[in-house]
């Protein structure tokens, strides 16, 4: 009975991330905002490190 659903679950997520790949699909992720409140239209989805620190001892 288990393998059943996982395979149904796989199928269900191969099909919703090829869908997201031709465009059909817009995944539903929260956008960042800025600082000041100022919602960021130019780079929904940030990525990257924390800030460098300059630390010298």
């Amino acid at each position: 009975m288990g393998y059943e659903i996982r395979e149904k679950r796989y199928e269900q997520a191969l099909k919703y991330l090829k869908d997201i790949q031709a465009g059909n699909v817009t995944p539903d992720i929260p956008t960042l905002t800025g600082p000041k409140g100022e919602e960021d239209y130019h780079n929904p989805v940030r990525y990257g490190s924390a800030e460098k620190n300059n630390y010298i001892w």
